[in-house]
């Protein structure tokens, strides 16, 4: 369409789902009792809104299982809350995994802190240097078993 949609609007989401899986006539293959007109609609802003077609759930969940993530994406966000995808093969990230990263940007957040709190002044004195580089030995220990357990498979 030459219309442009506002990404997070009902019809942007809409319309950005459809583009996910192919774009209009994908979506008339997932959608198979819809008709070309009824999908226009679902992404025609200057639609009147009584006579709008709608997306049901049902067909939320078909375009969703075809690979659209936008929908669930938006109602994510209205929750105020993210979408967090699974392993590459579908599987859960496995918790050693999670807990390795978060410990890995941790001990970063604490480095990036100490060496902030350290040039404050313009200026590192001994014992500021010291600090900073016990942070980023400790930085480079929880890479390092981030990058272990990655190469044992996660």
């Amino acid at each position: 369409m030459t219309k442009q949609n506002c990404p997070v609007s009902l019809h942007g989401v809409t319309e950005r789902a459809f583009d996910q899986i192919g774009g209009f006539d994908e979506v008339l293959t997932v959608l198979a009792a819809r008709k070309r007109g009824a999908l226009y609609d679902m992404i025609d802003p200057d639609r009147d809104p009584t006579k709008a077609a709608k997306l049901t759930y049902a067909d939320a969940r078909a375009l969703t299982r075809a690979g659209a993530t936008a929908l669930a994406e938006d109602l994510a966000r209205l929750c105020g809350m993210q979408l967090v995808p699974l392993g590459g093969d579908g599987a859960p990230v496995p918790v050693e995994l999670m807990t390795r990263t978060s410990a890995l940007m941790t001990e970063t957040g604490e480095a990036v802190s100490t060496v902030a709190a350290a040039i404050a002044d313009g200026r590192l004195e001994g014992r500021e240097i010291k600090d900073i580089r016990t942070q980023v030995q400790d930085v480079i220990e929880a890479g390092y078993r981030l990058l272990t357990d990655l190469e044992k498979g996660g």
